[in-house]
């Protein structure tokens, strides 16, 4: 019993520790490590906006070339894009 008492002292300690180990980490990286928390935090929201812009691009660009590639109206190129990105839910 002794050994879980232990664990959860220990666990519980590295709870009251995190904060300050967060503010540490804002500015200063860990031995071994190149990158600080806010500089990857912005790297993964710069990296999470440019693949949403990219995927946003690249649907309109399929929707507006399908009516230009196979000769029919417009409006027909974003209905084939919306058809096929919608998921087919299985019935349970």
């Amino acid at each position: 019993m002794s050994d879980s008492n232990g664990k959860s002292t220990n666990l519980k300690q590295k709870i009251k520790e995190l904060p300050q180990a967060i503010k540490v980490f804002w500015k200063t990286p860990p031995k071994g490590r190149y990158l600080n928390l806010k500089e990857i935090l912005c790297f993964s929201g710069s990296a999470f906006g440019m693949s949403t812009i990219v995927t946003v691009v690249s649907g309109l660009i399929t929707a507006t070339q399908i009516p230009t590639i196979y000769n029919f109206n417009v409006i027909h190129g974003a209905w084939i894009c919306l058809i096929s990105t919608k998921r087919k839910q299985s019935r349970t």
